[in-house]
């Protein structure tokens, strides 16, 4: 993004993070009545041909209750100005893949599945959440892991219990798709090499993975990926 609409998505990714920043029980307590008033400057609110002035946003507690234009800030809300800014709702990004890094080239993906531990990822996958808030992005759908299980379940966790900043998430965890399909290729064929998704065969193949997930309580199965395309070991056939 450039210009007024970079700011304007730093400016909110930061009130976000003001609103999210209540990170444990006695603050979020208090937080749940704090009433917020941003004064923006122009207001794009996806709705209006125009851009709204000296718009007047109000929140309380994590929802924003009301948008008008012009009006004073209720007594005893916090006022944030950002009369000389253009201000966004929160952007939604619907395909992304925190625990992936990089432009990913097949040896960027091999490096990341063979040489870099779950922990490791998991921790890069927050610094990503972080950035991707700050830069604008309110909420992400999480397309699969690519070979660290569950970990975009505990980064879920991590920034709903207000540990770590970052986008409201909607998770996938691992990924399936038919056997032969997605390996790591050119390594011997005696070596067992990490694979970047589950193989999953037939309607009773695939309903035995989404019902076996053992995660399905935590993650209510939010979203369920089936990959029929993608580093297909034989080229010009199909099994």
């Amino acid at each position: 993004m450039r210009g007024k609409l970079w700011v304007s998505a730093i400016a909110v990714g930061g009130i976000l993070i003001c609103v999210w920043g209540a990170g444990h029980a006695q603050e979020k307590e208090k937080a749940a009545g704090k009433k917020i008033a941003i004064r923006a400057g122009r207001l794009v609110d996806g709705k209006s041909d125009t851009a709204l002035t000296n718009a007047l946003i109000l929140i309380e507690g994590e929802r924003i209750v009301s948008v008008s234009a012009g009006g004073a800030a209720p007594a005893g809300a916090e006022v944030i100005d950002l009369s000389k800014a253009t201000v966004l709702p929160g952007f939604v990004d619907t395909h992304t893949h925190l625990l992936l890094n990089g432009d990913i080239t097949a040896e960027d993906y091999d490096v990341q599945l063979l040489k870099q531990s779950i922990p490791y990822r998991a921790i890069l996958s927050a610094r990503n959440a972080r950035i991707a808030l700050e830069h604008g992005f309110t909420t992400m759908r999480d397309l699969e892991t690519e070979g660290a299980m569950y970990a975009d379940v505990d980064i879920k966790n991590a920034i709903a219990n207000g540990e770590v900043p970052g986008p409201r998430m909607q998770v996938a965890t691992r990924a399936m798709t038919p056997t032969g399909m997605y390996p790591l290729l050119g390594y011997s064929w005696e070596l067992q090499v990490p694979k970047g998704v589950q193989y999953v065969d037939g309607v009773e193949g695939a309903r035995k993975a989404v019902r076996g997930d053992p995660l399905k309580d935590i993650t209510e199965l939010e979203r369920v990926k089936f990959v029929m395309k993608g580093g297909a070991v034989f080229k010009n056939y199909v099994r």
